[in-house]
């Protein structure tokens, strides 16, 4: 667990949810580049690209959910 200070308080982070979310987050972005990249080329089929863009939205979401969790009610870091 990380040791940081802000005004005395401990820092109460789950750094392996955060990790997970820096993960989830850059294969998100990446599907969504995939997708955008691909439209513009004509290189797939309409409902691949559609399964691209959603799966890009949901691997974020998911991503934006975790780094909520792993932050939680953190002194130094979380929701105030």
């Amino acid at each position: 667990m990380a040791r940081m200070m802000r005004g005395g308080k401990k820092c109460t982070c789950n750094l392996g949810y955060m990790i997970v979310a820096w993960v989830l987050i850059a294969l998100g972005i990446w599907a969504l580049a995939t997708a955008f990249i691909a439209q513009f080329n004509a290189a797939a089929p309409m409902a691949t690209l559609l399964g691209w863009y959603f799966g890009g939205v949901v691997l974020v979401g998911i991503a934006k959910m975790l780094k909520w969790k792993g932050h939680g009610m953190c002194p130094v870091h979380g929701c105030k």
